[in-house]
């Protein structure tokens, strides 16, 4: 693990596909900008995934946010 992730609040760039692997390696301690070649269809396909009517839809159990601010800690 980069020596940067020991530091709280660690805010690393970096890009990963759907499953979790890095399309690009995270960068640490430097500002950057990252270009990727990102495959359409398997966003498409992990989509189709996505169980929106199951426990995703369950606010007690799932709660999803995007662009909130900053996180605290």
């Amino acid at each position: 693990m980069a020596e940067a992730c020991k530091i709280l609040a660690c805010d690393p760039t970096w890009s990963e596909r759907p499953r979790g692997k890095y399309v690009v390696e995270p960068v640490f301690e430097q500002e950057t900008i990252i270009i990727a070649e990102l495959d359409l269809n398997a966003v498409d396909c992990e989509k189709m995934t996505l169980d929106v009517s199951g426990h995703y839809s369950r606010p007690d159990i799932f709660d999803f946010r995007i662009g909130q601010g900053k996180d605290r800690i």
